[in-house]
């Protein structure tokens, strides 16, 4: 389109200003050349007034902003609505792979983003997530390929006499060394009670533990100030 640059560059516009008093004289003399048909005059006094450019709003003027509007409607459907539709897809398919797959698999092909089970030589079974695509048969103990999710800690002192009840119930009655799941922690029972809620000062419970969310962030950058071990999710 002729009036308009955009989108191979950015379109500029006049900044337009107001006719002043001082330009009454001009205008009304341009004013009256035209309407006689003379345009010779017309010009004389177009030339007269201060900024008249910046004061007339003439065909080109609107002929450049119609065809801004146009060429950025079309930018819109043609370049940004499909690379959007297709980042949206994009980012689909990375979050499809954030799937727990079974156990590893010696014959199977691994994506960046799934995760495995494997069973260890003690007998406990860790979880893996996929970080580059590996070569079919590759232990999830590559760290160049995988990064363990779960740990394995220290054992720990026998309990003894506590009894885990699961999640904590208000029509439950429960009794000394029980233990109950409520919010983010684990409590035990300090005394017998019914519809008594766990909280920090309680007579009647104790926290044992207290879990912390974890977020793992993903971005296309590695974020700063992670330490060694830290996990982040690539968006490529």
């Amino acid at each position: 389109m002729p009036f308009t640059s955009y989108p191979n560059s950015v379109q500029t516009f006049p900044l337009m200003q107001n006719i002043i008093a001082a330009d009454g004289v001009n205008l009304k003399g341009f004013q009256d050349a035209m309407e006689a048909g003379n345009t010779q005059l017309a010009q004389q006094y177009y030339a007269q007034i201060t900024d008249a450019d910046s004061k007339f709003i003439d065909a080109a003027k609107l002929n450049t902003l119609f065809q801004t509007c146009v060429a950025l409607q079309r930018f819109y459907q043609t370049d940004v609505q499909p690379y959007i539709t297709t980042k949206q897809a994009d980012w689909q398919e990375i979050i499809d792979r954030f799937d727990y797959t079974g156990a590893f698999s010696a014959t199977k092909q691994y994506v960046p983003n799934n995760w495995v089970s494997s069973m260890q030589s003690d007998g406990n079974v860790l979880l893996y997530i996929c970080i580059a695509t590996p070569p079919i048969g590759t232990l999830p103990t590559n760290t160049a390929y995988w990064r363990q999710l779960t740990v394995k800690g220290l054992p720990g002192a026998a309990g003894t006499g506590l009894a885990f009840m699961g999640t904590w119930d208000s029509a439950q009655t429960y009794k000394i060394d029980d233990v109950v799941a409520y919010g983010n922690g684990v409590w035990g029972a300090l005394q017998p009670s019914t519809n008594q809620i766990p909280v920090e000062g309680s007579a009647y419970w104790r926290l044992i533990y207290q879990s912390t969310p974890v977020v793992y962030p993903v971005q296309t950058a590695q974020p700063t100030g992670q330490l060694a071990g830290d996990l982040w999710f690539e968006v490529i």
